[in-house]
């Protein structure tokens, strides 16, 4: 329980934007990312707070199947570092025809998404992951 004093304001925090796309079942992909609502080209659809990895925590998540579920958080010539999104988020699938696209705020350390084209309440909220994928693509 906090203490009183210790409470954070809603006005004084503008925190992730959530609420707007729940996890769903989706056909040949496993889970997905759902528009819970209608979503207008150009909007936010879902910030998530992140862990930003250092370079070893990247190359070890690198190493297992945690590197489907993390993003490019900054290029460095030693070695890339890496953000792992703590949300709904991580279960944005890839598609060569994306609805949506990344957006980092790395002063808040937040993953975000906003719609690249109107998305329909119940539609799925995919992105281009950008990077040479291992696996087949089901549009």
């Amino acid at each position: 329980m906090q203490n009183s004093k210790n409470r954070i304001e809603t006005d004084d925090f503008r925190g992730p934007v959530l609420g707007r796309t729940r996890v769903g079942r989706v056909a040949n992909k496993g889970r997905g990312l759902i528009a819970a609502e209608r979503i207008v080209a150009g909007e936010v659809i879902e910030q998530n707070l992140c862990l930003v990895l250092d370079l070893e925590e990247g190359r070890a998540i690198a190493a297992t199947r945690l590197r489907h579920y993390v993003y490019l958080w900054e290029e460095a010539a030693a070695g890339d570092m890496l953000a792992l999104a703590m949300g709904n988020l991580s279960f944005c699938n890839h598609s060569s025809r994306p609805n949506a696209k990344i957006e980092l705020d790395k002063d808040r350390a937040l993953v975000g998404l906003r719609a690249a084209q109107n998305i329909e309440a119940g539609a799925e909220v995919t992105i281009d992951y950008d990077y040479p994928l291992e696996f087949t693509v089901h549009e």
